[in-house]
């Protein structure tokens, strides 16, 4: 699964109370590791550790949580998660310049 087709495999009502984890800001921690891995803490009743390994294209290669949820493959907490590594690669922008090249630019 791609992190950019969230929606076409999990749960509709998992990737929901997800988006809504995001929009309240239950992401508190999301840091990138080596080798495409990703570890975050998503605070819901309890602050849970969530962990993703990405490839170079965005395919999940594997990703867990520690929360006790186990009626699906996917939680909440990590919905959330790949909600916001799929925004995020959506988002990069392209190197900005350097000020001492703006400078150069300037009048």
């Amino acid at each position: 699964m791609n992190i950019s087709d969230l929606a076409r495999f999990v749960d509709p009502d998992i990737v929901r109370r997800g988006m809504e984890y995001v929009a309240d800001g239950r992401v508190i921690s999301l840091k990138p590791g080596d080798h495409g891995r990703y570890d975050a803490v998503v605070r819901g009743s309890a602050d849970y550790e969530v962990y993703v390994e990405l490839d170079d294209d965005g395919n999940i290669l594997d990703s867990a949580c520690d929360c006790p949820y186990d009626l699906a493959p996917v939680c909440k907490h990590q919905a959330a998660v790949f909600a916001m590594l799929a925004d995020h690669a959506y988002k990069r922008e392209p190197p900005r310049e350097s000020l001492k090249d703006l400078l150069e630019q300037a009048d």
